[in-house]
């Protein structure tokens, strides 16, 4: 929702995410596995929204004004929500002790760094030998917690900020606009005066439609990695948190273009993004146990198994398929060491997964060691899930690269968001020295 209105260098879309994103923490406070990636976007595009304004003091404290846009949303989301607590509390407890409780409950640091045998770093080491936490003070954990959390989670979410900061645009001299605008047949915009364009001319829109989906992608990308960083390295880690890394991540899936299903052998990202989900509840697969639920689990791997094998998911958002066609003319291109270690993984996961459903069956698990199987279970998928982060780490990287020659690529001249090659309008001109101008 807060990509939507990229292309028309407006911020009420980033307002309206910013409320509907505080009702969400309130709700349940996992949703903080998103705060950092969707605040460093949020901030980036304060500096990319401008005034239309021909003052350049105004437009050097332009970005400072959407800054207290976003925290007059935020601050006032949180009052009207946090203020029933403050009036209709016990007239002996303070506000402060109230507030306290309320920040508790968000961050609870006293319910230990994790809940049962999750498959996350600080349950790896754990384990004997290491056992970390006979080593580390209570006091001292959080601490580790949040420094490695935050070495996890603040690279993607820099490159976030990198790609919401970025405008798009390229000065256009005047002579060039006035040419331009009688290539595209436009009405003179009111925005062609000296200097530089502030108003997005509007004929671009497949250009439009792109960038905002190229946004879109990196927020994905971002926002799954920073699930995978916390539910890594925070303080206070359950099994089922891992459903925050996935969903972002599902959604990815209607961006592929895979219409020709011969092509799903090799695109490296939907093979993820279906291992990944399998991989996903496999590692949940003790809980389910505990709940007995082992054969809707089975059923539900088989279902989608099937689906995934046999009816590829075709890109049905309005403008994917426009983004689809972009991102095979990025300078991107997927390259054969990516799918070699997607399929090798792939087939060595799949190896050790099955493995281990099948020694469960046939070998018993010592009696000095009862929980052997849950904790090979989370050591495995602790793994992978280190694979993962880094792998969606690379594709942020190169999304946000795409994005950036997306908006300033080597085109020679570009409006707004959408990139015009010098050798169409070459092509549309018949007046020579038109040609000599824009050339």
């Amino acid at each position: 929702y807060m990509t939507k209105d990229v292309d028309k260098n407006s911020f009420r879309n980033c307002i309206a995410g910013s409320i509907l994103f505080c009702l969400a923490l309130n709700f349940k406070q996992m949703t903080l596995y998103y705060a950092i990636p969707v605040f460093t976007y949020l901030l980036g595009r304060c500096y990319s929204c401008e005034f239309s304004s021909s003052s350049s003091t105004i437009a050097t404290i332009a970005p400072v004004f959407q800054v207290l846009k976003l925290g007059i949303a935020v601050c006032g989301t949180f009052g009207v929500l946090w203020c029933p607590f403050l009036i209709f509390r016990d007239q002996a407890t303070s506000v402060r002790s109230v507030v306290l409780n309320i920040l508790l409950r968000l961050f609870p640091f006293q319910r230990g760094l994790f809940e049962g045998k999750v498959s996350n770093i600080w349950f790896a080491l754990s384990v004997k030998p290491l056992s970390i936490r006979s080593r580390l003070s209570a006091e001292t954990l959080p601490k580790y917690a949040t420094f490695l959390t935050l070495l996890m989670v603040v690279p993607p979410s820099i490159l976030l900020f990198v790609v919401g900061k970025n405008k798009g645009k390229i000065v256009v001299k005047m002579e060039e606009k006035e040419l331009i605008r009688t290539v595209q047949k436009e009405p003179a915009h009111p925005s062609l005066k000296d200097g530089t364009a502030t108003t997005p001319i509007k004929s671009q829109k497949s250009g439009d439609m792109d960038r905002s989906s190229h946004h879109l992608l990196c927020l994905l990308w971002g926002t799954t990695t920073s699930s995978l960083g916390f539910f890594l390295a925070s303080y206070q880690v359950h099994e089922k948190s891992i459903l925050l890394a996935l969903s972002p991540l599902s959604v990815l899936l209607f961006f592929r273009n895979t219409k020709n299903e011969a092509d799903v052998k090799t695109d490296t990202e939907y093979i993820f993004i279906c291992w990944f989900s399998i991989m996903t509840v496999w590692t949940l697969f003790p809980l389910i146990q505990t709940d007995r639920l082992v054969l809707a689990y089975w059923s539900c791997i088989a279902m989608f198994s099937l689906v995934a094998t046999i009816k590829p998911c075709n890109a049905s958002r309005d403008g994917s398929s426009t983004f689809v066609a972009q991102r095979k003319s990025d300078k991107v291109p997927y390259d054969r060491l990516e799918q070699l270690t997607i399929q090798a993984i792939l087939l060595l996961s799949s190896i050790i997964m099955l493995s281990l459903h099948g020694l469960e069956l046939i070998v018993d698990a010592p009696r000095l060691l009862p929980d052997l199987y849950p904790v090979l279970w989370s050591l495995f998928g602790c793994a992978m899930y280190i694979f993962s982060w880094i792998f969606c780490s690379y594709k942020l990287f190169r999304s946000s690269v795409a994005a950036y020659q997306f908006e300033n690529g080597s085109d020679n001249c570009q409006i707004m968001n959408g990139s015009t090659n010098k050798h169409n309008f070459n092509s549309s001109v018949s007046d020579p020295q038109e040609k000599k101008k824009l050339e």
